[in-house]
């Protein structure tokens, strides 16, 4: 299991083997965390070199695929690109939406603050969004603190939000 990982990884650094190459073959190895990490390590290989077609392979597996490796593919693809990581968001399973909105909360709101509270905006109310709004809130509040304690007070309305009080006065 090992062995076949560390081959599967120097073969792809190498760059001259096309992820497919393993893709697919895979989800036959016995130990699902060996084949959890050869997922992430194909997968994210294949996304540096081409992205759109990696990620239809992604959907195509989703139901093989943990949401830890989702929230793993969604950050590395968010570092490349995060408008097509954003953009593929609606397309990710519902189960594993909340960990792909996390991957990409943080990148996304690095490289495009605006454009990153334009995404996450829209899915307010759903699972996922109040862990992922609080990683784009980390990500604002060095640039744009009124932003961040804007964005925080639209986590968890309930009692239990901690800084629905407090944003107030960050925000006026």
């Amino acid at each position: 299991g090992e062995q076949q990982l560390q081959a599967i990884e120097a073969l792809l650094q190498g760059g001259t083997v096309n992820p497919r190459t393993f893709a697919d073959r895979i989800f036959a190895l016995p130990d699902s965390s060996i084949r959890d990490r050869a997922v992430l390590t194909v997968a994210a290989n294949w996304m540096t070199r081409d992205p759109d077609t990696a990620l239809e392979w992604l959907l195509g597996n989703a139901a093989r695929i943990n949401a830890n490796t989702f929230c793993g593919l969604a950050q590395h693809l968010s570092v490349l690109d995060p408008a097509t990581a954003a953009r593929a968001t609606s397309r990710i399973p519902s189960d594993a939406r909340p960990a792909w909105l996390q991957g990409i909360a943080q990148e996304y709101g690095r490289a495009d603050p605006n454009g990153a509270l334009a995404w996450i905006a829209q899915f307010e109310g759903q699972p996922g969004y109040d862990g992922a709004a609080s990683e784009l809130a980390q990500a604002l509040s060095l640039h744009d603190a009124p932003a961040a304690a804007h964005l925080l007070a639209s986590v968890d309305d309930t009692d239990r939000n901690p800084f629905r009080g407090a944003t107030a006065a960050v925000a006026a």
